[in-house]
């Protein structure tokens, strides 16, 4: 009887292996503030000890607009203040790319087709300028995610109305960006963006503190982006307006925001 136990367990095992390694989706008694609606989905996932906050866009039915001030010339500061401003169209907010010290967009920012700051091909220290850095963007053929260099040289940059520019690259043509590495003990709460198809983006926050390669592989493994672009670290904060949430509740750093991206429904 022992024996046959054991040959049970020994079979058994790889199987309970591998649901263990493999991410799964929160339930509905998760806490995650988990609802479809409008063009957007909002769900959870948790791989590697790690659980994610998941935007998925339907461009379809709703737009990803880039924020920075309001009509008056006055930056919102906060998701709060930029929900306030601009009213109950919004679905979802989150900062865009990463900022200055002189509070301005370190690269591109394009709103409503205006270039607000332009594109940044320097080079420096920091996350924005580790290459191949990167520019999310929203045309008339609907949204990509390509590296700074690349989208200088795009023929229907004419067409772009929403541009943001951030970096590095997480995932490139449906890899994870080589230069990041597995075993990084560089951890933060972070947000990004990716894009599955020309109608389909997901922006993703997570919930603690993970590296660079684990943040990537949740848009190549679980999302399957084909390009996805880091968006910042520790100032990285959601707002989910229709269930009153803000992820993370508590962040490391409580900074005012500059560029941010909203979810709008369409009408």
């Amino acid at each position: 009887m022992r024996s046959r136990l054991s040959h049970a367990w020994l079979f058994l095992l790889p199987g309970l292996l591998l649901l263990l390694s493999c991410g799964h989706h929160a339930g509905p008694d998760s806490g995650c503030p988990a609802y479809t609606g409008e063009g957007l989905e909002v769900s959870c996932l948790t791989t590697r000890q790690a659980t994610y906050v998941v935007l998925r866009v339907d461009l379809r039915a709703a737009i990803v607009k880039v924020l920075w001030k309001s009509p008056a010339g006055v930056p919102y500061g906060s998701l709060d203040e930029a929900y306030r401003q601009t009213g109950g169209d919004l679905l979802a907010l989150s900062n865009a790319g990463i900022y200055s010290e002189s509070h301005t967009p370190e690269g591109l920012h394009v709103e409503g087709g205006a270039t607000l700051s332009p594109l940044n091909l320097n080079g420096s220290e920091g996350n924005f300028y580790w290459k191949p850095n990167g520019v999310f963007y929203v045309s008339g053929d609907g949204a990509g995610v390509i590296e700074s260099e690349k989208f200088n040289s795009l023929g229907g940059r004419a067409g772009v109305q929403e541009a943001t520019q951030s970096g590095p690259l997480l995932v490139i043509d449906g890899e994870i960006n080589p230069a990041l590495k597995p075993d990084s003990q560089s951890l933060y709460v972070r947000n990004g963006i990716g894009v599955k198809s020309p109608e389909e983006v997901y922006v993703v926050i997570s919930e603690g503190e993970v590296n660079l390669y684990d943040f990537a592989s949740v848009f190549k493994e679980q999302l399957h982006c084909r390009d996805a672009l880091y968006l910042d670290g520790c100032v990285s904060q959601m707002y989910l307006p229709a269930r009153g949430v803000h992820v993370r509740e508590q962040r490391r750093c409580d900074k005012e925001l500059v560029g941010l991206l909203g979810v709008v429904k369409r009408k």
